[in-house]
């Protein structure tokens, strides 16, 4: 238990693989107490609170304890609070290693454009000799076919003679036009970026294939496509073959999967699994079972049935009963908010509102009135100035009347530790 206390914090491949052996212990012990936890009420505070105790205590004082009950729950509250953490873990790893393999790429697009431009700039230069050229030709042309005094075969004997002297396809042109065609379709492609990312796959499947792997995403809470495409990476063992999900990618994505052949490149399909499951999981499209941090935004609110059977009581002890009415408090704050905007509008028809203003396009120009800045070198003055009470005194205070300090305990179940003031609580909180 002392080496599954601390958690390896790096994305070097070595230290992923070592903090991967340490979750699967931690998710040997986590899925034969799953049973347990559902019928224990712990909040993720309450899990805190008491996982972080036993990573602080000596093995002296969990041996100490001598209500088994106690300790069995300090040690659930431990593994469950360590599962937890390692699965935020695994999630910022996927997120750190997906943005840095992003900017490497960007770093050596930049790199490939400076090292390309010169030869651009060259192939442009030439295609524009040659298009100046090729418009003198044709002004003689036409000088020629409009001379008046010429016959028709005269003028065919004169334009073959620029033409020939002009000389036929220039191979150095044709080449500069391939060059720059060629550029041009990668560009509006991103095939640079496809390529980049293909070859920045491998790193990428060293650090994250694993992460991918036991990182248990909500089902009911994630996207589908994208996590049907994780599944079948986890059951394959990242053997994917030919025809995996690719619902989860986009139109241009997909174009770039497969090679002339009509081949997946397998690869890059990986690299892109990768970088869309991080994106996902920024954006909220793919949330975690278990953990503090990557959860649905649904799971950090009040649960909806108990919403539903206690809601006039959280009113009351939010001090909300006013707004117990959706549809009358939506109506009030309509009705004041239109009497507003009729007061303002008249207030600039009359011109009593000094802050806006209008230019000669009609826009409307708002001049913020300044705040006035009290002079003053120490900060007791300014808040006595401002009628402001001190934070210390509100917490001494509301203490005196509900004697909350009282509530905060050492970690310590052996050891008796002298007690600080109440007012070093205060200042920490």
């Amino acid at each position: 238990m002392i080496a599954l206390r601390t958690i390896p914090l790096s994305s070097r491949p070595g230290k992923i693989k070592e903090s991967i052996t340490g979750f699967l212990t931690i998710k040997h012990l986590f899925e034969g107490l799953q049973n347990v936890l559902k019928i224990l009420p712990l909040s993720p505070s309450s899990l805190k609170y008491y996982a972080i105790w036993v990573q602080k205590a000596k093995m002296t004082q969990l041996v100490k304890i001598t209500n088994p009950y106690k300790r069995y729950l300090y040690l659930i509250a431990f593994i469950a609070h360590q599962y937890y953490c390692r699965q935020d873990l695994l999630a910022d790893t996927l997120l750190q290693s997906v943005q840095s393999a992003l900017n490497t790429i960007d770093k050596k697009q930049h790199e490939e454009y400076q090292n390309t431009k010169k030869e651009k700039d060259h192939a442009t230069k030439v295609l524009s000799s040659s298009y100046r050229d090729k418009a003198d030709l044709l002004t003689k042309i036409q000088t020629v076919i409009n001379t008046k005094n010429l016959s028709a075969k005269e003028k065919v004997e004169q334009i073959k003679k620029l033409i020939n002297k002009e000389g036929g396809v220039n191979p150095i042109v044709a080449a500069c036009i391939e060059k720059l065609d060629q550029q041009i379709t990668n560009a509006l492609n991103d095939a640079d970026f496809y390529n980049v990312l293909e070859k920045q796959s491998i790193p990428l499947q060293n650090r994250l294939s694993s992460i991918v792997k036991y990182l248990e995403f909500n089902v009911l809470k994630s996207k589908l496509s994208l996590l049907d495409a994780i599944t079948y990476f986890k059951n394959s063992e990242g053997l994917i073959g030919n025809k995996p999900p690719c619902d989860f990618l986009d139109a241009q994505s997909r174009k770039h999967l497969f090679d002339d052949k009509g081949k997946l490149r397998i690869s890059l399909y990986k690299a892109l699994l990768f970088v869309k499951t991080a994106a996902a999981i920024k954006s909220g499209e793919m949330n975690l079972t278990y953990s503090y941090r990557y959860l649905s935004i649904d799971e950090y609110l009040i649960n909806k049935d108990v919403w539903k059977l206690d809601r006039n009581n959280y009113l009351v002890r939010s001090n909300l009963t006013n707004y117990n009415s959706v549809k009358k408090t939506m109506s009030f704050l309509k009705k004041e908010l239109d009497v507003q905007y009729q007061k303002v509008n008249e207030n600039i028809i009359n011109g009593s509102n000094q802050y806006i203003t209008f230019n000669k396009a009609g826009e409307v120009i708002v001049d913020t009135p300044k705040v006035e800045k009290i002079e003053t070198l120490r900060i007791a003055e300014l808040i006595k100035q401002k009628n402001y009470i001190s934070i210390l005194d509100v917490l001494g205070n509301i203490d005196q009347i509900t004697n909350f300090s009282e509530c905060l305990q050492h970690y310590s179940v052996v050891q008796k530790i002298k007690r600080p003031a109440n007012v070093l609580f205060y200042a920490g909180l």
